[in-house]
């Protein structure tokens, strides 16, 4: 049973993650940095900032998933006090990473904004 829930939970991420990554196709100048063939140090500070934004959204969308598990852990265990405590730590463990995330995330913006480097790069995107 639990091999069964691991390899539905493991193809529905992999499934999720194909899915909904972007696909650049051949063009040289639009990818994760889209510099082509003359990269320089700003496309590298650039290519840095494209990866933490998608493993944010990875570990955002990752969360969200636990949190959903834990929630149907939490309903489905019928008052019995060992599931319960089971849920309420994977609430707390989830919670703690994803702030973990975002504050490492949050830190690594706030040193490349005192360095002076590309201010438009946020996680909101806004028009």
């Amino acid at each position: 049973m639990r091999a069964n829930f691991l390899l539905s939970f493991s193809t529905i991420i992999l499934v999720s993650l194909l899915l909904f990554s972007p696909v650049y196709g051949q063009n040289p100048n639009y990818g994760i940095v889209g510099c082509g063939n003359n990269c320089d140090w700003g496309q590298l500070i650039q290519l840095g900032q494209n990866i933490i934004g998608y493993l944010v959204l990875i570990a955002g969308s990752l969360a969200a998933i636990s949190f959903a598990y834990a929630g149907w852990l939490y309903l489905t265990s019928g008052g019995d006090p060992s599931k319960v405590t089971k849920a309420k730590d994977i609430f707390v463990k989830v919670a703690i990473g994803l702030i973990v995330v975002l504050c490492a995330w949050l830190i690594v913006h706030e040193v490349l904004k005192l360095l002076g480097v590309n201010q438009n790069y946020s996680l909101i995107k806004t028009s």
